[in-house]
């Protein structure tokens, strides 16, 4: 069954379950489409709970009888929900036998919960054979001694990763029984011995050696070429660069911040050595892993090699060690940042460059363009550059720094792309400046990771500007920024301040669940077009003051975990704040709404929100549309928030409209009777002024009637204009009506029951509830 069936099959078992409904189904369907897995989607649109997601998953499983690992991210958490005991008894085995040093083992845990954020299901074993920690034959001696299993690599690409980790998959191994008697006609496939595992093994080990050769004999030859093609350059192909080895420290010039783990990973490792002669560095390590196979195959064994304990550290270190071993473990980081990287001059990179060459896995150290204009392709992929300035530079063709990583502060200061611009996976350990920068085409920084502060202040794009899971540890800057075409910000994470006030959006701009983990200040910025903040996490407060909105604004699932201030700001058209999650205080002190400006307040929750009458009057979008169940629950929300502010006047008015949303819904008897008497009278008890005009209208209305049909009463003479007014007074009140007497057997006696009922009612119930409502509160 296809990986579609089974999001399928989850959905039908939610639906069938109860737990999800049909509109929540077809939202999953939807981000399907995107690529999100419907328990990702589930979970983040807080449909159901981590529990009830594994409680699915599993059933799921037990209907297609897998047995494959379950992973849930916990979104807003660090941890991961792992449910697999098999991956916890492989844990387990590497700490008991210390196969693999703390620092590798948490790296590989630490780049398998990222990839679980991003909805990867990849197994350890993988993270470790692939990223070179452990060899496939340890692993599948780890498998067969703990499980009990036998496993092998898919070659294949893995579609589902971004790093193309192989995927291992596990094969129950069948015990062959011994036979009663020998069949020698019929053959059995044996297992290989020892010793042609071992055998197999040097093989590979001499064939790498093999490979060693032929990658070195290639760069001499590309070296004599260059000595061949420059006249003044006097280096033989013997003294070209060598490159560096992870036993070199000592040339580490800066410290890198710990958490690279995920960029070292998924670097590729070319060999490739510069001179004819493979030197000790080259053959030592082969050898010494030839002597270990021989080792094992001595010892009669074919688990994995267990390292000697390292001595166990001491709880409690002095600051001192702590700083050494903060040194230390930089320097192994950028040991690991070098290692298979070819390193070559600056001056050589640059002729290369501009030759239009290809440059990938190089170590460029110093590399300088300032003010130059480059009128090739630039392709710089999956390099180390250390100090890269390029200010004032114009790129005039295409550039791509995919999978590249910038050591130093990374420098395109006023720089110019004419055309596409590609960072994808590129890491900033040290930070960049792009001030002033101007990209003329699309521009794609998608997955790239900023370990320290960025500034793109006064930059300009010109087509799309697409920064989806980038990550800024240390803050970023976009001041000034001049969006023309369409941007996306979407699922990026930033663990510092993140600045974009001044900014211009022409086109349509997304923030859809963005993490700013500390304060987002998006003052006197523009948006032309819509701009989407679904299911965004501000973690602290977020500023949108002096905000123009010309279109629509949507802060659909937001949650905002300080203050959300909208003061000063501009609404075109609608803000649709539903099933918003602030936990302080909503701001829209001095907004302005536009004619065609309207509020969407459904499901939404929030500690205090500022709003006046006058702002929210006539632009509730619920109430201009007609749908008056929405619009009752909107006004009824409303109420409850003037109450808490103490605007009791804002909080009558609410009420008053949501009592009027909840009468549209009633029969038409039903409603006219209640907006006579109850609205036309009081206002629903929120306007006690009504109540005199009311007692005048019920008293002229009777008094004109006594005076037409005056000839009922016991009075000689019909009565006059004065006389009936009395007489209705007296009635409304139940004073004595002295010689104005109504006949017995008159009519007229049950029209005057009629009016002292409705006195009554009006001074007695409506005037007392009304009254004594407004001042008690």
């Amino acid at each position: 069954m296809s990986i579609q069936d089974e999001h399928n099959l989850f959905l039908e078992f939610a639906l069938q379950q109860g737990k999800l409904s049909t509109e929540a189904i077809n939202f999953c369907k939807d981000q399907m489409q995107q690529g999100i897995e419907p328990s990702v989607t589930a979970v983040r649109q807080k449909f159901l709970t981590e529990e009830q997601v594994v409680e699915i998953v599993r059933m799921v499983k037990h209907e297609l009888n897998s047995e494959e690992s379950v992973y849930l991210v916990q979104l807003g958490q660090e941890e991961l929900l792992l449910e697999d005991p098999e991956e916890k008894k492989i844990l387990e085995y590497l700490n008991q036998h210390n196969l693999i040093s703390p620092e590798d083992l948490q790296a590989c845990l630490k780049e398998q919960k990222r990839l679980s954020r991003q909805g990867y299901q990849v197994q350890l074993s993988a993270i470790l054979y692939s990223s070179n920690c452990l060899d496939f034959e340890t692993v599948a001696g780890i498998y067969r001694e703990v499980m009990g299993q036998e496993i092998y690599p898919v070659q294949q690409a893995v579609d589902a990763s971004e790093l193309g980790l192989p995927r291992i998959r596990k094969v129950a191994t069948k015990k062959i029984e011994p036979q009663a008697t020998e069949d020698k006609e019929t053959p059995v496939k044996k297992e290989p011995t020892p010793r042609e595992k071992a055998m197999q093994k040097i093989d590979v080990a001499l064939q790498k050696l093999e490979k060693r050769k032929h990658r070195k004999d290639k760069v001499v030859a590309e070296e004599v070429e260059e000595t061949e093609s420059v006249a003044q350059e006097t280096v033989s192909p013997l003294e070209a660069p060598t490159p560096i080895q992870a036993e070199q420290p000592a040339e580490v010039k800066q410290s890198l911040e710990p958490g690279a783990e995920a960029v070292e990973k998924t670097m590729p490792i070319p060999v490739a050595l510069p001179s004819a002669s493979l030197g000790q560095s080259d053959v030592m390590p082969i050898l010494a892993e030839i002597l270990g196979i021989l080792k094992r195959l001595d010892t009669g064994t074919i688990a994995p090699a267990t390292p000697s304990p390292k001595p166990s550290q001491p709880e409690e270190t002095t600051t001192e060690e702590a700083g050494k071993e903060e040194e230390s473990a930089a320097a192994g980081e950028r040991v690991e940042l070098l290692r298979g990287k070819i390193q070559i001059k600056a001056d050589k990179a640059l002729r290369l460059l501009k030759k239009g060459e290809k440059l990938d896995g190089y170590y460029i150290q110093g590399l300088s363009i300032i003010d130059s204009k480059i009128e090739c392709p630039v392709v710089l992929t999956n390099c180390l550059l250390e100090n890269w300035d390029a200010s004032g530079t114009t790129f005039a063709e295409d550039v791509d720094f995919e999978g590249t990583c910038f050591i130093g502060k990374a420098v395109f200061k006023s720089s110019v792309f004419a055309k596409e611009a590609q960072f994808k996976k590129s890491v900033f350990l040290d930070g960049a400046d792009f001030t002033k920068t101007q990209f003329g085409a699309d521009t794609r920084f998608h997955t790239a990771i900023f370990k320290r502060f960025v500034t793109f202040n006064r930059a300009q794009f010109a087509k799309k500007a697409i920064f989806s899971h980038c990550q800024f540890a240390r803050g970023a800057k976009f001041n000034e920024v001049e969006f023309q075409g369409t941007a996306s910000f979407n699922d990026l994470h930033c663990d510092n301040r993140f600045y974009m006030n001044d900014c211009t959006f022409q086109d349509e701009s997304t923030f859809s669940n963005a993490d700013f983990s500390d304060i987002a200040d998006f003052a006197h910025t523009t948006f032309t077009e819509a701009v989407k903040f679904k299911g965004t996490l501000f973690g602290k407060w977020a500023s949108f003051q002096r905000v123009h909105f010309k279109s629509d604004c949507s802060f659909y699932g937001a949650n905002v975990k300080g203050d959300l201030l909208f003061m000063d700001a501009k609404f075109g058209n609608i803000i649709d704040l539903q099933s918003l999650c602030a936990e302080r205080n909503i701001n829209f002190k001095n907004a302005e709404l536009a004619n065609g400006a309207a509020f969407r307040l459904r499901d939404a929750y929030f500690g205090r929100l500022f709003l006046t009458v006058e702002q929210v009057k006539d632009h509730l979008e619920s109430h201009l549309e007609s749908h008056y169940k929405i619009a009752r629950e909107e006004y009824g929300l409303l109420k409850n928030n003037f109450r808490e502010i103490n605007e009791y006047d804002h909080e009558d008015w609410a009420y008053l409209w949501e009592k009027r949303m909840a009468r549209k819904e009633s029969p038409r008897a039903k409603a006219f009777l209640e907006w006579l008497v109850l609205d036309i009278t009081c206002g629903y008890g929120t306007n006690p002024v009504n109540i005199f005009p009311t007692l005048a209208a019920v008293l002229l209305f009777f008094s004109g009637f006594f005076f037409f049909f005056g000839s009922h009463f016991t009075s000689p003479q019909p009565l006059s204009i004065m006389e009936s007014l009395q007489v209705s007074f007296c009635t409304m009140t139940n004073l004595s009506l002295g010689n104005w007497v109504a006949k017995q057997d008159s009519w007229i006696q049950y029209v005057m029951m009629l009016e002292s009922f409705l006195g009554f009612l009006i001074m007695n119930v409506v005037v007392v509830i009304t009254f004594s409502r407004k001042v008690i509160r």
